[in-house]
């Protein structure tokens, strides 16, 4: 990848002591466009079952059609049928998510990356909107879940105004781990991972293999867009450990 003029250029090479990591269009992709149109068919079933109107949009990103049901349930102006519906749709997403994170594998070369980073003492932690559960099953399936110190993801019954772009899933992370925002590094392939980047002061790194434009990724906020999560190694601007 050829650095220009946006890109990220420290005076000095930036000592990141912390990876963390989006996990859905960063470390794997978990939805082929088929599953992801009978996730939002699934989204529109649960709805209609619970007799209420919603209006999910085009997407190709199912945490899109996540805050869509968010925007809903707060609309409703019911806190016990706002309730219901984040329960039985996030129960929804959860049970396609693991669906698919038994069969998903990582991207190419990542679980080499993760095992490099292993390698200098750096510990990676994955910050992601997806189930936990299903972030672990395909960790696992994969052969990567020790790689991971840990993960914060969508936990059912949570607050899910936690998840990004708001930070407190990244700051959560780091408190847990024991590094301060300025020891590192956070990479995601969405405006909202770069936005929370942005809100927790942590140097921010997007990736081409999700379906957002390095434009937008730095529009929102992102101090460099590489190639891919496998492409760390090679940044020559940044010292792991």
């Amino acid at each position: 990848m050829q650095l220009n003029d946006t890109t990220y250029r420290p005076k000095s090479p930036s000592t990141i002591s912390c990876v963390l990591s989006d996990f859905d269009g960063t470390l794997v992709q978990l939805f082929s466009a088929k599953e992801l149109r009978s996730l939002t068919e699934g989204l529109f079933r649960k709805c209609s079952d619970l007799h209420i109107e919603i209006d999910l949009p085009d997407t190709v990103d199912p945490y899109v059609l996540w805050s869509g049901v968010q925007r809903v349930a707060e609309a409703l102006g019911a806190p016990k049928e706002a309730e219901r519906l984040l329960s039985e749709c996030e129960t929804t997403l959860s049970e396609y998510e693991v669906r698919a994170a038994r069969k998903a594998e990582l991207l190419p070369d990542v679980g080499e990356t993760l095992t490099w980073l292993n390698a200098r003492r750096v510990p990676v932690g994955i910050v992601s909107s997806n189930s936990s559960r299903a972030i672990e099953i395909a960790l696992k399936r994969n052969h990567a879940a020790e790689t991971v110190k840990l993960i914060c993801g969508r936990e059912p019954a949570m607050d899910y105004t936690r998840l990004k772009p708001n930070p407190a899933l990244i700051l959560q992370s780091l408190e847990m781990i024991g590094v301060s925002p300025e020891q590192a590094l956070f990479i995601g392939d969405s405006r909202q991972d770069m936005k929370a980047a942005r809100a927790a002061g942590i140097l921010s790194f997007g990736v081409a293999t999700g379906t957002c434009s390095a434009e937008d990724l730095f529009t929102e906020g992102a101090h460099e867009v590489i190639p891919s999560f496998s492409f760390l190694p090679e940044c020559q601007y940044i010292k792991f450990g």
